[in-house]
C-alpha cells in the first residue's frame, strides 16, 4: 500500500467517491474547504508537494487517514458497502 496519495486515490482506496472522502476529513478537522488544514500537516496526516500551478496539491498518509476514529474507519466504509450492496 502507498503511504501518501492524492485525494481521489485516497477515496479509491476506500472505496469513497471523492465528496464523501472530502466530508470525512472536514468533519474530522484536516481539510477546510480545498485545503489540508495546519493540522493536518502537522500531524502528519497530509504533506503539500508544489506542482506547476499556483494551487497548492495535497498528499494525505493512507496509513493515518485508515485510523480516524480509532480505527474504525475501515470498519465505517466496511459496513457502508454492505449496505449499499444488500439494498442494490
Amino acid at each position: 500500500m502507498e503511504t501518501y496519495m492524492n485525494q481521489n486515490d485516497l477515496a479509491m482506496r476506500f472505496g469513497l467517491s471523492f465528496e464523501e472522502m472530502d466530508k470525512i476529513l472536514i468533519e474530522h478537522g484536516l481539510k477546510s474547504g480545498e485545503l489540508a488544514t495546519q493540522k493536518a500537516i502537522d500531524d502528519g496526516y497530509a504533506y503539500i508537494s508544489s506542482m506547476n500551478s499556483s494551487k497548492p496539491f495535497y498528499h494525505w498518509n493512507t496509513l493515518k487517514i485508515s485510523q480516524l476514529n480509532g480505527g474504525k474507519l475501515l470498519d465505517e466504509i466496511s459496513l457502508y458497502t454492505k449496505k449499499v450492496t444488500l439494498v442494490s
